[in-house]
């Protein structure tokens, strides 16, 4: 070997002796990391997260509020509630305690659940999320959830999806689709009142359709829960809507075919006035229902689609039977003149040969002049006059904090 090679050599062999001592240095320090770095698990998250929620002490309610209170009448949700929520147990039995002692005044207790929570990669942490929520644009509050190991990274989702933010969800849920569900008893009972005497297999499939419905909207809590049963409901209510919009054509048909006619006399008038009355009224009733399941379909997805995009398909079966009905309107416009029907005094001119024979005593006596018609015939005419409406709010109750309050024992939300 050559002698000027020997010094280069040597100072190569040195250099890569200090390279691998620094990477073995590196790692020794990295395997005596103090255990305080250590990361914390999905359910330790720093207590000085603004994520905390619990129940606080209320001086009072307002009349309006307390006229809005709904009650967490579901005990699943409502133990639910009490095991998300930290110190809502203490609460409830607090309020219990004081509704019961005479001369103690009653204890309210409020928690209000931040609108927006959501769950995020972490940027800075490695197998983290980040837990956020939201007024707007503006983030309020964050926490970095890591879990310890890879055996306890499903709980650490768990553990988040099953926190207030997911009780929030499920609160607003149900206390809407109890609404529908009480809104779809009276339907059921206004068929049964005003149909009394009509047996026919078109009423049959209407009360099988609220039926279906219904058998959603009464087991709310448990649909709502879980994900697999919200998609196969929401995947339902597409048939129940092509079975709603087929029932409501078949009604915009008849009620079509009843102002092509033309009675000549006020018996006829008063015959067609009967049967018009129920299909009028299946148009109402069937397009509030189609109405229903576009709101269904919009608490099963949680907000996470606009009311407006899934009430949208309503509009064009609301136009169609707004059309039929104003024809209908000035249908009973023309013979209400041709037979000089009053029927806001439930009454109606004599005419022809009756109003001959009647004309020089109603000199006399003007009411003579006219005949009585019943107030249910009067009624018909005037509810057969009137457009159906759906409702105009877009509102979504699932973008807004969620107010829960304890009372005389009870969990109550209290919407906005």
């Amino acid at each position: 070997m050559k002698d000027y090679l020997l010094p280069i050599i040597i100072i190569l062999s040195i250099i890569a002796i200090a390279i691998i001592a620094m990477v073995i240095l590196a790692f020794v320090k990295r395997r005596k990391k103090p255990m305080s770095e250590k990361p914390m698990t999905a359910l330790s998250v720093p207590t000085t997260t603004a994520l905390d929620v619990k129940f606080e002490k209320l001086p009072s309610l307002t009349k309006v509020e307390e006229s809005k209170l709904s009650v967490i009448s579901d005990n699943k949700l409502a133990k639910r509630i009490v095991d998300t929520i930290p110190n809502a147990a203490e609460a409830v039995e607090t309020t219990k305690n004081a509704a019961k002692a005479a001369n103690v005044s009653k204890d309210l207790y409020r928690v209000i659940i931040p609108n927006g929570a959501t769950l995020d990669k972490s940027r800075k942490t490695k197998d983290a999320v980040r837990a956020t929520y939201r007024t707007g644009a503006k983030i309020k509050g964050q926490a970095d959830l890591v879990p310890a190991d890879e055996t306890v990274k499903e709980l650490s989702k768990a553990t988040a999806f099953n926190s207030a933010y997911n009780i929030a969800s499920m609160v607003v849920g149900q206390h809407y689709m109890a609404e529908i569900d009480k809104r779809l008893d009276t339907i059921s009972e206004d068929i049964e009142k005003i149909l009394k005497f009509q047996e026919s297999d078109y009423k049959s499939r209407v009360q099988a359709l609220i039926a279906e419905i219904q058998n959603i909207t009464d087991f709310q809590v448990e649909i709502l829960n879980n994900m697999n049963s919200r998609m196969i409901k929401l995947n339902h209510l597409q048939s129940l809507r092509i079975k709603c919009t087929e029932l409501l054509g078949h009604a915009n048909d008849m009620v079509e075919a009843i102002y092509e006619k033309q009675p000549s006399k006020y018996s006829d008038y008063e015959k067609i006035l009967q049967n018009a009355d129920a299909w009028h009224f299946y148009q109402n009733l069937l397009l509030e229902l189609l109405y229903k399941i576009s709101e269904i379909e919009y608490i099963l997805n949680l907000g996470q689609v606009s009311k407006e995009q899934c009430v949208s398909v309503c509009a064009f079966y609301f136009d169609r039977v707004q059309n039929i009905q104003l024809n209908l309107r000035e249908w009973h416009e023309r013979y209400e003149e041709k037979f000089a029907i009053d029927t806001e005094n439930s009454k109606r001119k004599r005419l022809g040969f009756e109003g001959v024979v009647f004309k020089i005593p109603s000199l006399i006596n003007n009411e003579l002049a006219f005949r009585p018609i019943s107030e249910v015939t009067a009624e018909m005419i005037d509810d057969q006059s009137s457009l159906a409406s759906i409702p105009s709010d877009v509102n979504n109750p699932f973008n807004q904090d969620v107010q829960l309050i304890v009372k005389d024992g009870e969990i109550y939300y209290l919407p906005e």
